[in-house]
């Protein structure tokens, strides 16, 4: 048997959701502001606005009790300008917009992802964000 198959009877099969987002959140060094004023920190409102869109693209779902997550996510995009330098995207950034717009859709906290897989692709023309949920079903103590 193969690593893939390996993998996915270690999973189960029927416990994978699969979505495409087809847009990429706006790269910034920061998806937070301060508020000073009211003594608050709150996210940047087109950071919100693209999490909000998102979810629609999430189908619902839920993570089963003592469950685990396993997340891959493939971002592709046009990664280089059109003179050949490389964009500098904040992955890291976009990166948690996307797992906090897949885990409020579930209705679960993103602390219970164990494995998580990021893959960049240079495609020209498409922007999107895809990805598989796994469950993980929890491991009986020894």
């Amino acid at each position: 048997m193969s690593t893939v198959e390996d993998e996915e009877n270690r999973r189960g099969r029927e416990d994978v959701v699969r979505f495409v987002i087809p847009s990429l959140p706006s790269s910034s060094n920061s998806i937070y502001q301060i508020l000073w004023g009211l003594h608050r920190i709150q996210m940047k409102p087109a950071v919100a606005f693209w999490k909000s869109k998102a979810k629609e693209y999430v189908p619902r779902h839920t993570i089963r009790d003592g469950a685990m997550v396993a997340l891959s996510l493939t971002f592709s995009g046009g990664w280089y300008y059109k003179n050949g330098k490389l964009k500098r995207e904040d992955l890291p950034n976009l990166l948690k917009v996307v797992v906090d717009a897949v885990a409020e859709k579930g209705g679960w906290d993103d602390k219970l992802i164990r494995e998580l897989v990021i893959t960049c692709q240079k495609t020209e023309g498409i922007e999107q964000v895809s990805g598989e949920i796994h469950m993980i079903p929890q491991l009986e103590k020894a």
